[in-house]
């Protein structure tokens, strides 16, 4: 029951965190002194920049000024709404980066085996398998098998099937081709092209992978002509029907993609089957 697709997702939105982080923190520094400050001035809105002064404070007010803006001052309100939004934001990107931090130092997945092989010798010979099936969350043997190919589940244009993998398999693309080649150095079991309903759409994924630690199905999407501007809308709705039917990137659906100017990665193609479904 290794789910080591939680602590990736968790990782990545802890690096995009960061980067936002440093872009703010960059931009911020372009940006004037001072707050916006709103006030109702006879029935009417005012805006005014509101900043703290150098040396003595009065009596009444301390070091604060107020100068009223003007419809001739908005890009210098713009410019103060910018930075109340990206102070929020640093505060929220703080809390979240922290808690993330803390969750992926303690945060160990759930593995019944590494449990099972760290009981004292008396324990040693536990049927794991009856523990699990007293939870009621251990699947049946039929799930530990990826699903068979229906027989009515007929090739669509089986004329653009011209390129062989490494175990003779026929798929469309090189890139394809490439993939399936490394899901087989990998050992992890696939399905090319198997049908998936979901809703009133029946779809191919590229690829129907079962991940061997905890039995949990993957789709493999490869969207190699993404320069192209009909197949790039077509790729883009596609991926909205997967998300809203719960396939969500990177925890049941890997997407990758190809066009004129970013080519297949292979390198990165084996480190996405290593933490994702090894």
């Amino acid at each position: 029951m290794l789910d080591n697709s939680m602590i990736l997702r968790i990782l990545a939105d802890k690096n995009l965190n960061e980067q936002l982080v440093e872009h703010f923190q960059i931009c911020i520094k372009s940006l004037p002194g001072g707050s916006l400050c709103r006030k109702m001035v006879r029935g009417k809105e005012r805006f005014y920049h509101y900043t703290y002064c150098p040396g003595k404070p009065t009596k009444r007010k301390g070091s604060e000024k107020q100068v009223y803006l003007s419809k001739e001052d908005q890009a210098l309100k713009e410019a103060l709404q910018q930075k109340a939004y990206i102070e929020k934001a640093l505060i929220h990107l703080a809390r979240n980066i922290t808690a993330e931090k803390q969750f992926l130092s303690q945060y160990h997945p759930f593995d019944p085996t590494e449990i099972g092989e760290n009981l004292p010798k008396p324990c040693k010979d536990l049927d794991l398998i009856k523990i699990m099936n007293c939870t009621g969350l251990h699947d049946s043997d039929d799930a530990n098998e990826l699903p068979q190919q229906a027989t009515n589940d007929k090739t669509l244009y089986a004329e653009g099937l011209v390129h062989c993998t490494s175990k003779g398999l026929k798929v469309r693309s090189k890139s394809e081709s490439l993939i399936a080649t490394l899901l087989d150095m990998n050992g992890i079991e696939y399905r090319y092209e198997m049908s998936l309903t979901l809703g009133d759409h029946t779809f191919r994924p590229d690829f129907t992978m079962m991940r061997p630690s905890d039995r949990k199905l993957f789709y493999w999407e490869h969207f190699g002509m993404m320069s192209n501007p009909s197949y790039h809308e077509r790729a883009q709705k596609k991926l909205q029907e997967y998300i809203k039917h719960g396939l969500m990137p990177w925890d049941r659906l890997i997407a990758t993609f190809e066009s004129n100017e970013d080519s297949f990665d292979a390198q990165q193609a084996d480190k996405i089957i290593k933490a994702l479904l090894s």
